[in-house]
């Protein structure tokens, strides 16, 4: 018979109880730690569970366990009653953006789609397992979670097993023997990162009530790239590799293990520390070699800290705190497209800095090495962040330089910091391309529609000169910006995200654009003048450039300017704007070809 866990006495994951008791349980493990300033009226308050809940990742802002976008595909497809597995998956894993979340939304997908089929279980009707029969139906047993789980991931090129084995579900006893019954139990392991990690979506959408023969949906993260050392609780595996832990536990500790019993899973409460200095409550388990946690709060202004020994990956996931099968979030304001933190990870040190964008409750999950290290609750009251002090959307894990700028061999960076001010709308910002990748780089905010009339590439410039790099920023108006920077090692490679920068901007008066640069600019050509990408009609314009391996370097107006190359190999001229022109072209022909190829053109104002 299938096992999935059990609301009642009868079942070892027992949790059941009226929503009353939940709300007690879940105020229980809260523990007031930190009050913010009255200024913006923000208390926080924080618990660490030590690996007991699902390590849902977010390098972005948001996620697909969490992205209502999600509940609505499923709710639309659903009413369409689309049973097709792939018609499905295409539309759930359109708001994914890496195969970690293709992984969750198809978890959340099923555990929120699909019911335990408590008659097949029982034998009163057929059981069902294949994936047609379960869509349509909407239930299923564990064969049913399991079989379709693993063809979901397939569609999307995860590789997903199906692992059969003993489970602590409904029926079972405590220390009852399972030496020569067969296996009552089917689960997934999927693998991400070249790592394994197991999940249960029979387990993670509800509790079976045996006394009603009733499924009670009841989400529980807990299922999802489970902790190993805390799945072998509860689940014991026919394969011994599929425990995945270094030191295997025998079926007879499996039988003896009193860890799973119902709420005893829940690790009790500790207190946060209240200031910055050395704590325990990120496990050893988790991420070896973490030796602090500080949290402090001023001036509004959430913070938190780890200090460690050797190089850990970090990333956070924040959403709104509530029953996750109610999509409704806080009142989000002019800044709810923000991102809620700014994450920066060096080789010893990771930092998140947080500005909610709008009054509520939060909950915060920060993960180490894809595992669950430490779980907060952020109430924020009253007075919230300005809309120009929010960060702006989509920021990565990879803020500032620090780790993933090291690894791709980007060195020496003139701002060592993630937050950049730019009093006057302007900066500079270099460093070191030791490695010659190929760069890209984006400039985007939260109101981009009403930036100006030019697009927001138009203010970046880009000069790579031998291994130095100059991303010039002149932006268009005050607010906040990112700036994302990515590379590749060569042509027909995937650009990835090496480092993003948030960019405050206090001045008022909008900034120029840049020249629009064209594919023939490349590696070690400089524009010397002009910058502006937006010129005066009918006046004289000073071009110098350098192209290397230029033969002839003109501008084409209404005619057609040839540029005189200098002693210092710089091409340099005046060239006249001309009436009726809206366009200036730079062009360049080399050794190579005769035809004259187009670097950039700069656009010419309207005469007044």
């Amino acid at each position: 018979a299938e096992e999935p866990q059990s609301q009642g006495g009868g079942g070892a994951e027992g949790g059941g109880g009226d929503d009353g008791g939940k709300a007690e349980e879940e105020e229980r493990s809260l523990c007031q730690f930190r009050h913010l300033p009255p200024m913006k009226k923000v208390c926080l308050k924080g618990t660490h569970k030590k690996k007991n809940q699902s390590p849902k990742l977010s390098g972005m802002r948001s996620n697909p366990g969490t992205n209502p976008l999600l509940l609505m595909f499923a709710l639309q497809l659903r009413e369409k009653r689309v049973h097709d597995v792939a018609a499905i998956v295409q539309n759930i894993a359109s708001v994914a953006k890496s195969e970690l979340e293709k992984i969750r939304a198809i978890w959340v997908w099923l555990c929120h789609n699909i019911e335990y089929d408590i008659g097949g279980y029982l034998g009163q009707s057929e059981k069902l397992c294949s994936p047609e029969e379960v869509i349509a139906t909407g239930r299923g047993v564990c064969c049913g979670y399991s079989g379709l789980c693993m063809q979901m991931c397939r569609l999307v090129g995860v590789e997903c097993q199906e692992v059969a084995g003993h489970s602590k579900g409904i029926g079972y006893r405590q220390g009852q023997s399972l030496r020569n019954v067969k296996s009552d139990h089917l689960w997934n392991a999927v693998l991400l990162g070249g790592q394994w990690f197991l999940m249960d979506a029979c387990w993670g959408a509800g509790r079976v009530d045996m006394e009603h023969q009733s499924f009670v949906k009841r989400f529980d993260d807990f299922y999802f790239l489970t902790d190993p050392e805390e799945f072998i609780d509860s689940h014991f595996p026919d394969e011994e590799r599929w425990q995945l832990l270094e030191a295997p536990v025998t079926l007879e500790e499996f039988e003896n293990d009193l860890r799973s019993h119902g709420s005893e899973r829940r690790e009790r409460p500790r207190p946060f520390p209240k200031t910055p200095g050395n704590s325990s409550l990120l496990g050893q388990k988790i991420a070896s070699g973490l030796l602090a946690l500080g949290f402090s709060s001023d001036e509004g202004e959430a913070n938190i800290s780890v200090g460690f020994s050797r190089p850990v990956t970090f990333t956070y996931e924040i959403t709104p705190h509530q029953d996750f099968l109610h999509c409704g979030t806080p009142e989000h304001k002019e800044g709810s497209h923000s991102s809620f933190g700014l994450l920066t990870v060096s080789q010893h040190s990771m930092n998140l800095q947080l500005l909610p964008p709008a009054s509520g409750a939060y909950n915060l999950r920060l993960y180490a090495k894809f595992q669950n290290a430490a779980n907060f609750l952020l109430h924020c009251k009253g007075k919230v962040a300005g809309r120009d002090e929010l960060f702006p959307p989509d920021l990565s894990s990879a803020c500032g330089p620090g780790t993933r700028t090291a690894q791709a061999g980007l060195s020496k960076f003139s701002h060592t910091a993630a937050l950049v001010s730019t009093p006057h709308g302007k900066c500079n910002i270099t460093f070191h391309n030791r490695r010659d990748l190929e760069l890209y780089t984006t400039l985007s905010r939260a109101d981009e529609t009403d930036a100006s009339a030019f697009p927001l590439a138009r203010h970046l410039f880009c000069t790579h000169t031998d291994s130095k790099v100059t991303v010039s920023v002149g932006l268009p108006d005050a607010g906040t910006y990112r700036l994302g920077v990515y590379a590749r090692n060569g042509p027909g490679g995937e650009f990835h995200p090496t480092c993003d920068f948030v960019l405050r901007n206090g001045c008022r008066q909008a900034g120029l654009p840049f020249p629009c640069v064209y594919a023939a600019w490349r590696k070690g050509c400089v524009l010397f003048e002009p910058r502006a990408g937006l010129l005066d009609a009918a006046s004289w314009v000073r071009f110098r450039v350098r192209i290397p391996g230029a033969q002839r370097v003109c501008v084409v107006a209404h005619g057609r300017t040839d540029l005189k190359l200098n002693k210092s190999r710089v091409w340099e001229g005046e060239v006249f704007s001309g009436e009726g022109v809206a366009v200036l072209k730079l062009a360049a022909n080399s050794a190579e070809s005769a035809d004259m190829a187009v670097m950039m053109t700069f656009d010419v104002k309207k005469p007044s």
